[in-house]
């Protein structure tokens, strides 16, 4: 037997070789648990062996005392082993696929926004162009009412004036009517063709009316026209002009009131165009000039002519079966020219074109010349061209 020193030494020599071997494996927090139990489990039992073999006490206590606290640590380290390549792998592959369905979301998030800017855009453009719908429609609402008002009033303006220029010829034709006066009774009498006209007889105007004599009552001769449109009655005094009276059947146009007559337009207040859009202003339309053709009676009968109006209405030239004539110059206030023909040029001539720049009034009144009476006729003349 081996002295009892030597056997201790010997003891403590081989557990220190063993902890070598335990500081050169790898730290067991790095291993898995199973294949860090056996190296426990040999340590344990290692150490445990030779310490039985110790006689004493303190360093057997010692022995169990630091196996116990080596399988204390190592069974900790046991419990925080690492996750092994293949978990850490799935973990990166699971982020992966996360931060690949969140960026898929992200995209549809934008695709959606896209197409809701989208949608609205074209909302907002079906409104507008709705809108734009609306307004166009109200305007051409408006222009239509606006054109079809200023079409009434152009017919309304056109009867008008032919009626004015209807009783303005018949009260010219009535007012040259010749009277004459029995020298014998005083009275005053109707001539035509070396007899009296009696209540009944039909006169025709220079223009084709149809006038009617109807009665006598003292010095007062009453005539009559009548048309669907309205009637005239005139009365013809002895020495004197006639006067007329008017009654209405009609109105101008439909959608006036029998008696309803136009609007006056230069009554309502305008506001007066400044300085620089004077020269913007709308000129007033040339109602004068142009050739016109109508039938008159004068100291020749009736005659046609055929008038040619120039100058802004203030030259006049004409031509019949007469002979040319002109060319004149006439005076014209903007509504009517005046002019002077006929033998020595004494007998006046008004010309007064109506609102439709299509019929024109004409008068002409001559003194008794050699002879041939005094005469007062009118008629009316038609634009034969521009």
């Amino acid at each position: 037997m081996q002295p009892e020193g030597k056997s201790t030494m010997r003891d403590f020599t081989r557990v220190r070789h063993v902890l070598n071997f335990a500081a050169s494996t790898p730290p067991m927090f790095l291993m898995s648990p199973k294949h860090s139990v056996a190296p426990i489990v040999f340590t344990v039992v290692f150490c445990g062996s030779l310490l039985a073999r110790n006689r004493k006490k303190t360093m057997l206590k010692m022995a169990r005392l630091f196996a116990s606290l080596l399988l204390f640590v190592s069974l900790c380290c046991c419990r925080k082993s690492p996750s092994s390549q293949t978990e850490v792998d799935k973990r990166i592959q699971n982020r992966v696929q996360e931060e690949t369905r969140k960026a898929e979301v992200d995209k549809r998030i934008q695709e959606e926004s896209e197409k809701i800017a989208a949608e609205r855009q074209r909302l907002a453009e079906l409104q507008q162009e709705a809108r734009e719908k609306v307004a166009a429609d109200l305007a051409s609402r408006t222009d239509a009412r606006e054109a079809k008002r200023a079409a009434i009033l152009e017919q309304a303006a056109a009867e008008q004036a032919r009626r004015e220029g209807i009783t303005a010829e018949l009260k010219d034709f009535i007012d040259g009517l010749p009277l004459e006066r029995s020298v014998m009774t005083g009275t005053v009498y109707l001539p035509l063709g070396g007899k009296y006209v009696q209540p009944g007889f039909v006169f025709a105007s220079p223009a084709g009316y149809s006038v009617t004599y109807t009665k006598k009552e003292g010095d007062y001769f009453w005539f009559t026209y009548d048309e669907d449109a309205f009637a005239l009655t005139l009365r013809k005094p002895a020495g004197g002009l006639a006067t007329v009276e008017m009654k209405l059947k009609q109105p101008l146009v439909e959608g006036f009131q029998v008696g309803q007559t136009l609007p006056d337009f230069s009554s309502t207040k305008r506001e007066t165009p400044s300085p620089a859009f004077k020269s913007q202003a709308t000129p007033q339309p040339n109602l004068f000039d142009g050739r016109w053709v109508g039938t008159i009676n004068g100291h020749a009968g009736f005659v046609e002519f055929t008038l040619v109006i120039s100058e802004a209405g203030t030259v006049e030239s004409d031509t019949s079966k007469l002979s040319p004539g002109g060319p004149r110059h006439a005076t014209n206030d903007g509504k009517t020219m005046t002019w002077h023909w006929g033998v020595h040029n004494k007998e006046v001539v008004t010309f007064t074109p109506n609102p439709d720049g299509e019929t024109a009034l004409m008068t002409s009144k001559g003194p008794a010349i050699a002879e041939m009476g005094a005469y007062n006729a009118s008629a009316i003349f038609h634009r034969a061209s521009r």
